[in-house]
């Protein structure tokens, strides 16, 4: 499998009025920042974060991050958190505190918060019929991104970050309201 790999680090983010404080850290252990995005048992226990650098592939006995595959869609979060975990210990979906790492990163690096109009659309045009192969920003460095709709999109060399195909996020419940 295709990782990406990010080193232990703590996040804050702060609102005050109309102004949001966003900071990250490599010290362990300061006050008020959160190590969450770091946690299995309790919270902060491990050195690193692996995150997929492409979308899931099921290959008939669990899930993978390939390059050149057709993403797998339209499974149930409980059929895609079985075939991630297939993988063996420490394998999962995406979760919702290194997710809200990866935004504070994003924030952090691009100093906006419409990560469409900062980095690039990603593959997102409405004319997109169907979802588009893993491994075509391969030759694009860490990050890439353009504005038509009909390219990929990468982020800290994780394909597809937002477009292609929806993120199950495992441990965030959203609905109509």
């Amino acid at each position: 499998d295709v990782m990406v790999e990010i080193p232990k680090m703590g996040y804050s983010i702060v609102r005050t009025g109309n102004y949001l404080d966003v900071k990250v850290t490599k010290n362990l252990g300061v006050p008020n920042f959160s190590y969450k995005a770091f946690t299995r048992n309790s919270e902060g226990d491990r050195s690193k974060l692996y995150i997929s650098a492409y979308l899931g592939y099921y290959d008939g006995t669990k899930l993978r991050s390939l390059s050149g595959k057709t993403p797998t869609a339209t499974q149930t979060i409980g059929t895609f958190r079985t075939q991630s975990q297939a993988s063996g210990a420490g394998y999962d979906l995406m979760a919702f505190y290194p997710l809200t790492l990866l935004q504070c990163l994003f924030i952090i690096q691009y100093k906006n918060l419409d990560s469409q109009t900062a980095l690039g659309k990603g593959y997102t045009d409405i004319t997109n019929t169907a979802s588009i192969t893993t491994g075509n920003t391969n030759t694009k460095g860490m990050n890439f991104g353009e504005t038509t709709g009909k390219l990929q999109m990468k982020f800290l060399g994780i394909e597809d970050f937002w477009g292609n195909l929806r993120y199950w996020i495992d441990g965030l419940v959203s609905d109509a309201s």
